[in-house]
């Protein structure tokens, strides 16, 4: 997104979005982990469930 570009909505791109803490993580590193724990446990429950569709769950080490 170029510096400088304005949104629909009337908000302006800039560095201050990333640099300013009360905007970069309102809810702290609280928020963050929370988000994180969300998305890591998403992604393990994908690949346990592609791994329980295989026949020979061994066999998935022949796609690395």
């Amino acid at each position: 997104m170029p510096i400088g570009w304005t949104s629909p909505d009337g908000v302006k791109a800039s560095l201050h979005h990333i640099t300013d803490p009360t905007v970069f993580m309102p809810h702290g590193v609280t928020g963050f982990l929370a988000g994180f724990q969300i998305a890591i446990f998403s992604f393990t429950g994908i690949e346990l469930l592609g791994t329980m569709n295989r026949r020979d769950p061994r066999s998935a080490e022949d796609f690395t």
